[in-house]
């Protein structure tokens, strides 16, 4: 899916039906669904997808994640990322948190802090069961 740095460029958006743009900020909420996302802008919720997720080098994401792939050239700060199949953090990417996945790819400059464990069986999707992160309360619409 994720074959080339290309794919993470501002102009490349064709891998997404869903784009949250440079700029925008989304806090309190949560995003479902079955398409793929890439977020340029700063997210603050939970991101439970079907599809992938692309995060811009200007992006941002605050809460777990929960999709089929991601690719993290932006800053990711979570509880817990889950991938069912492959997690790529390229150079100018970090994630600070535990992620669940079948495949990692971390490139060089990359920043990882966090706990991992790749095991095939266990990288499946597991819904908004197993979220840790918890929202600031006045952002927390979950409850």
């Amino acid at each position: 899916m994720f074959g080339n740095k290309k794919s993470v460029s501002p102009q490349n958006n064709a891998l997404a039906e869903t784009i949250i743009g440079k700029g925008t900020k989304i806090t309190g909420g949560s995003m479902t669904g079955e398409s793929s996302v890439r977020i340029d802008g700063e997210f603050f919720g939970l991101i439970d997808v079907t599809g992938d997720l692309i995060l811009g080098e200007e992006g941002r994401i605050e809460g777990d994640i929960n999709v089929r792939n991601a690719m993290i050239a932006g800053q990711a700060r979570s509880g817990l990322v889950v991938c069912a199949d492959s997690l790529h953090i390229v150079s100018t990417g970090a994630v600070y948190g535990d992620i669940k996945v079948n495949s990692l790819v971390v490139d060089e400059g990359a920043v990882f802090i966090g706990n991992c464990k790749m095991n095939k069986d266990d990288a499946e999707f597991i819904g908004a069961k197993e979220i840790r992160y918890e929202l600031p309360e006045y952002l927390d619409q979950r409850k």
